[in-house]
């Protein structure tokens, strides 16, 4: 039986075919596209129409085969056009097909209706076939039907259901997401709209910050089955080593291993002989594992399409799954929005004129904030993190502490060994200001530098209320550097002051 949002869908559908549209239906994950299509092809072969389903992974021909063999498709009716497979006829009226095989095939199989699965990665062989064949009907299914220039193939989209509803209607698992570290991509370059590769894997490949993802793991995943997307393959190499340091069992998988081996290590997973298996770029496509109960995202990404795609790994319902826990190393979450804030109501154009800007990025709903408690992403209006239940409270200017007078030397320097407990209250007061002001927490490290001379490299990274000492050395460097600011804007002064340093 269709659930209901299906059924309207195909109702929609079924009315923008008759008016001869190209359509597009988004789908977010688990809302059942593969479902939604086959009833499509059900309907269509009442009619004795002949149909195609295209699919972009050799990994999904044999899902959906499978999927439309359960959903009441005879067998004897289907054939699957990949390479020389052994069930291949062109007489046969359902047509499961491999993009990459049809590219290289003068002849398209001769059909009604086209169905392109992940139609957002966008192929050639769209195009032509729309082109070569325009009375066929032509229906695009995705998750994340954003691409640039899908506006100027396809004609209208169809909002399935969005992720928020499919939580709330039980057919997806909720979601907690925090963002435990925040590393400095200030000097990573984009490329084709997100992070330059080889930059980023310098970025994120430092030791702390491969720990940090374990230490993180350890202590709030508690032995999910999880996996773990990663920069490239040294990256995803080395936390993997990482995790078989303190005895836990990872495996690794990138695009050269073998479908089979993928396979065995995704039901590894499920027994629980892995508890992680780290990835590069293979996992976000096609991986039926409903039991995935946590997502580790250490690789950022510009790409709302890629990010939805990565989450969208651990958000099917599964017995006993009570939520997908999502730890963000990469800060995505923070800078795209919590992935059911990230919808849009119609396709994007590729088009932009000349002397125009860019379309600007439509968001219903405003970027999240991080907990500086617990580093739980909290849904824009949500003042009470609903993980651990601090509330930030606005402080007094006013606040009476207990401490010592320290010996000073010089301008804003301490004595050459200052106490550590002062540097520590220092650093983790800066630190809350950081999260309080949604700075990176390299701010509040220049900060430091600035004060005391030296980088708080050795120093905890544990967050407490800033003194009334810190909060008036933040003000005085505001203050200082608005002065400065106003002079260069006079031509008094040649400007050196750096925004950094405030």
């Amino acid at each position: 039986m269709l659930r209901p949002y299906q059924q309207k869908a195909i109702d929609d559908l079924r009315d923008a075919i008759s008016k001869k549209e190209r359509v597009v239906l988004a789908a977010p994950t688990g809302a059942g596209k593969t479902r939604i299509a086959s009833e499509v092809f059900s309907l269509a072969r009442e009619k004795g129409k002949r149909v195609a389903f295209v699919v972009p992974f050799l990994s999904l021909i044999d899902q959906t085969y499978k999927a439309f063999v359960k959903a009441g498709l005879p067998e004897d009716d289907i054939s699957i056009v990949q390479a020389d497979h052994y069930l291949c006829n062109y007489n046969k009226p359902i047509q499961i097909c491999s993009v990459d095989t049809l590219v290289r095939r003068p002849k398209l199989p001769g059909v009604d209706m086209v169905i392109f699965d992940e139609v957002h990665r966008r192929s050639k062989l769209h195009k032509r076939w729309m082109t070569e064949c325009p009375d066929y009907s032509f229906i695009g299914l995705s998750a994340t039907p954003w691409a640039r220039g899908m506006k100027e193939e396809w004609d209208s989209l169809i909002i399935v259901s969005t992720t928020r509803e499919l939580i709330t209607q039980g057919y997806l698992s909720d979601y907690k997401y925090f963002a435990p570290y925040s590393p400095d991509l200030s000097n990573v370059k984009v490329v084709a709209g997100d992070y330059h590769e080889g930059q980023l894997a310098d970025a994120m490949n430092k030791q702390e910050i491969t720990a940090d993802i374990v230490k993180t793991w350890v202590e709030k995943a508690d032995r999910r089955p999880t996996l773990c997307f990663c920069v490239d393959r040294a990256h995803a190499r080395c936390v993997q080593e990482q995790f078989l340091q303190v005895g836990i069992s990872a495996g690794y998988v990138d695009a050269f291993t073998p479908a089979d081996e993928r396979a065995n290590m995704i039901e590894m997973l499920r027994k629980g002989h892995y508890s992680v298996i780290c990835n590069i770029g293979t996992l976000t496509t096609g991986v039926d594992a409903p039991f995935v109960s946590c997502i580790i995202l250490a690789r950022p990404t510009k790409s709302e399409m890629l990010f939805l795609q990565i989450i969208g790994r651990g958000l099917r319902t599964n017995e006993g799954k009570e939520n997908c826990l999502v730890l963000d190393h990469s800060n995505t979450g923070i800078s795209l929005g919590l992935p059911c804030t990230i919808n849009y109501n119609e396709l994007k154009t590729g088009v932009v004129e000349k002397g125009k800007k860019t379309e600007k990025k439509e968001k219903p709903i405003l970027i999240p904030k991080k907990c500086p408690q617990c580093s739980y992403l909290k849904p824009v209006g949500v003042h009470e993190c609903p993980e651990c239940g601090f509330t930030p409270k606005r402080m007094s200017d006013i606040i009476a502490k207990d401490g010592q007078l320290i010996e000073f030397k010089g301008k804003n320097k301490y004595a050459s060994t200052p106490n550590y407990d002062i540097t520590q209250e220092w650093f983790s007061g800066l630190l809350y200001v950081a999260a309080e002001k949604g700075y990176k927490e390299g701010w509040a490290a220049h900060q430091f530098k600035s004060k005391f001379g030296y980088w708080p490299d050795k120093l905890s990274r544990k967050i407490s209320i800033p003194s009334q000492e810190v909060r008036s050395y933040i003000r005085s460097r505001q203050i200082a550097y608005a002065k400065v600011k106003e002079r260069v804007a006079s031509g008094g002064i040649m400007g050196r002051f750096k925004h950094q340093d405030i």
